[in-house]
């Protein structure tokens, strides 16, 4: 395992022959090598690691983007020499801290994981950032906590009691109840006006009622005296146009803020729909990365299977040609000793008879 941590290119996916005894010792046999075409060795994974707590610092369980992984493996480039597909980087990053919170959650002991699982320099690496960043969270959560307790709560009310042993409580009611006054008056004069009759018999003279400044709503003091008149006088035709005009005008705003409020809830419909677009886009846009991912990752499983397979083949035939050449040589050997036997007259050689 030193000497592929050391080798910073993995070696080429191939198999290779081990003679002429194979697997379990039996002849014709090859042993193939294990391919490492896609994947890290363990000093690569821990240059990963490394990169990634230099980027992300303590928030790892955050979502980032693609432009941060992007960066991710540029750097990886520099420093380990070999390229890595920044979606093979948020794999294999995602696939660490996965294994090791499942081997905190699970409280397990060292003992129940093997040396390959527990001793490599990446799960400790993982370890120690897990444990650092959580550490960090928490005293940071005391620190905010200390300091909120220690702040001065300046919402807090004075008592009520507090409040009406202040001297200018009594101002303050004085001020309510003149202006309530003012209020009543004018809400009385125009019930008055309102209620107005144009029968001569029952019309109640204008003139009669207090005098309010219709603006402040102010009582006057001294009320101006009656008129000398036999005959009550009728409502103008020109008062009932300004009431007809007043009452026209008030419809237009209404109607004009009623069309601004649907503008402003359509423009509002309009934002949240763009907003529940893109982010469907996004969704279909990390589903379309993570099939095409998941196809990249088969076609080079399969390649690495076909360039297995075209290994073995290749050693096979080039086998089955040296046996045909062995047994044509052995052919060659077998009839020059029978020559040299029959010349040394050890083998007779039989006449057929005539």
């Amino acid at each position: 395992m030193n000497g592929l941590a050391d080798n910073p290119t993995p070696p080429t996916t191939r198999s290779t022959p081990t003679g002429m005894h194979g697997l379990n010792g039996s002849l014709g046999g090859v042993t193939p090598i294990a391919t490492t075409r896609g994947r890290l060795t363990a000093h690569q994974e821990l240059i990963l690691l490394q990169i990634c707590q230099e980027t992300f610092g303590d928030r790892w369980d955050a979502d980032y983007q693609c432009k941060d992984w992007i960066k991710i493996s540029e750097e990886f480039q520099k420093r380990a020499r070999r390229t890595f597909s920044w979606q093979s980087c948020q794999r294999r990053f995602k696939e660490s801290i996965k294994k090791e919170r499942t081997r905190i959650a699970m409280n397990s002991e060292p003992s129940q994981y093997n040396d390959a699982q527990l001793l490599t320099p990446a799960s400790e690496f993982v370890r120690q950032w897990i444990w650092h960043s959580e550490r960090n969270r928490q005293l940071l959560r005391r620190a905010r906590r200390t300091e909120a307790e220690k702040r001065p709560c300046e919402d807090k009310k004075p008592p009520l009691d507090a409040l009406e042993a202040t001297p200018r409580q009594q101002p303050q009611q004085d001020e309510e109840q003149e202006e309530q006054a003012k209020l009543n008056a004018w809400q009385e004069r125009m019930d008055n006006w309102m209620n107005t009759s144009t029968d001569p018999e029952t019309f109640v003279d204008e003139s009669r009622l207090p005098a309010v400044d219709p603006a402040h709503g102010v009582v006057s003091r001294v009320n101006t005296s009656p008129p000398e008149t036999t005959s009550a006088r009728p409502v103008s035709h020109k008062d009932l146009k300004e009431i007809s005009d007043k009452i026209d005008r008030v419809a237009e705003n209404i109607l004009d803020s009623t069309k601004k409020l649907l503008k402003e809830m359509q423009l509002q419909q309009r934002r949240e729909m763009e907003a529940f677009k893109d982010r469907i886009a996004a969704l279909i846009s990390e589903e379309t990365d993570l099939i095409s991912q998941n196809i990249m990752d088969a076609s080079e499983d399969a390649s690495n299977d076909v360039t297995d397979l075209a290994g073995t083949i290749s050693f096979e035939f080039q086998k089955v040609k040296d046996s045909e050449t062995h047994l044509l040589k052995l052919r060659r050997d077998v009839r020059y000793l029978l020559k040299v036997a029959i010349a040394e007259g050890k083998i007779k050689v039989a006449t057929p008879s005539s």
